[in-house]
Formats: C-alpha cells, structure tokens, sequence
C-alpha cells in the first residue's frame, strides 16, 4: 500500500515489484490493487546469482537461482522466464563493488535472449551517474550485435519512497516510460 501511494503521488502508472529471488510481495497485490485501480503493481523477480543479477519482469512462477547446481544453468532459467511470459533484463551490468556480491553481470549468454538493460539504476543525487557509463556501454555492444534490448530504468527502492543511504533511490528515480494500450501487464510487457 505504501508503494502504491508513493508511486501515484508522483505520476506513475505502473511499478514492477522485484525482491530477491522470491514472489512472496506478490501475496499482496491484489489486496493493494483493491485500494489503488488507478496503478498496476506488475509482478516480477530480481534474480539474483552470484556472476549477475537480473529481473524476470511480469514472472509469477519462481526460477531457480542457483547455477552450477545440477541442472541449473542461466540459458535454462532464460527460457523459464520467456516460457510464463516475462521479460529478461539485465540489471546494472557494469556494477563491480566489493559490497554487492555479483552485481556485475559475467554469465555467457545469448544477446537474442537478453530483452532488456537496466542502464540506470539509482537517481543521479545517490551515485546513478557513476553506473550510466559501463550500462550504456552493455547495451550499446548488444545493440552493436543486431539485438534490441530495451533500455530501463530501475530505481532499486527497497523503503516505498523513503531514501535509505547512497545505494538507495526512490521509486521512479530513474523512471522507464512505455507506450502501452492499456494498463495492464499484458500491455507493459
């Protein structure tokens, strides 16, 4: 309820939910969707692996995270996500800090299979200029190959609004503008 309110004090159609390799926030859209018709809480995942950390953007079923179990590869939790639907972003692909295990992205995969960039993350006051570069620098190499991944902004709020430190950002700072037919999540994706 609280994002909710946040996002629509600032002009904002939609918010995809991501926590960490769970869907368990997704128990409670309905229930805030009740409340605000006006916004769609679009379902979705950050999966979160040690060489990279991604979002299934629209996924409702859980993927495994765990590459280099037997059977878990990131080609096969790629087509997990395309198989319910969703969209495959890469999230801050440059991002090398000691603090964030794997926040950098160094899986081999695909370009084709890649539907998205985050290629900022954070507003530009909480350090989002320090990571516009090597972002934009992944997408344009996937654009450079012949593929065409949408670029993204992703805000990585975790407080509904309320500034946390330096690697927090409110949500819509930055913003992802879509041109959608409806507001649904049919539409956004």
């Amino acid at each position: 309820d609280e994002i909710a309110v946040y996002a629509r004090a600032h002009g904002l159609d939609f918010v995809e939910i991501s926590d960490h390799n769970v869907l368990g926030g997704q128990d409670y859209f309905a229930e805030a969707a009740a409340s605000h018709p006006d916004l769609l809480l679009l379902p979705g995942v950050e999966y979160t692996t040690y060489a990279g950390h991604a979002n299934g953007i629209g996924a409702t079923r859980w993927v495994d995270h765990k590459i280099g179990q037997p059977g878990v590869t990131i080609d096969g939790a790629v087509d997990a996500f395309h198989q319910q639907g969703a969209l495959f972003s890469i999230n801050h692909p440059q991002l090398d800090l000691h603090q964030c295990i794997g926040c950098e992205w160094r899986h081999d995969l695909d370009g084709a299979k890649i539907d998205a960039v985050e290629i900022a993350n954070l507003g530009q006051a909480n350090g989002g200029a320090i990571m516009l570069p090597g972002a934009l620098g992944f997408w344009d190499g996937l654009c450079a190959r012949g593929h065409h991944a949408a670029a993204l902004g992703g805000s990585d709020d975790h407080r509904a609004g309320e500034s946390t430190g330096m690697f927090a950002s409110r949500i819509g700072e930055p913003v992802t503008m879509v041109y959608a037919e409806e507001l649904s999540a049919a539409g956004i994706l």
